[in-house]
């Protein structure tokens, strides 16, 4: 019950920021009751799945929260609404931005 709240109220969160390092962290609570959620269930298969998914999102999410340092170092700031045009003005992070996203998003590469 309390990974899946924990879940709840991190995705609520993470939809209503603007800094893209506080949605980023919002994510990872929701993804850590996630696997507080599988670690529940107490089957073999669950915690496989639970210890698959912390390598998973430790390799993603530290390849997106380092995708908004270099925006946040080039841009001066972290609000998306003011983060519009990146793909012109910094053609590579958005590229490697748009592979972590699919990672995430769990989309096959």
């Amino acid at each position: 019950i309390v990974g899946i709240i924990t879940l709840c109220w991190g995705s609520y969160m993470s939809v209503r920021q603007t800094d893209l390092k506080a949605i980023l962290a919002f994510s990872t609570i929701s993804q850590l009751g996630m696997i507080m959620a599988m670690l529940g269930f107490g089957t073999t298969i669950a915690v496989f799945a639970a210890v698959f998914h912390i390598l998973n999102h430790a390799t993603f999410k530290g390849s997106l929260f380092m995708i908004a340092g270099i925006v946040d170092h080039e841009t001066g700031t972290r609000d998306i609404r003011k983060l519009g045009g990146l793909a012109t003005f910094m053609p590579i992070t958005a590229t490697l931005a748009i592979f972590a996203t699919f990672s995430m998003a769990g989309v096959p590469l």
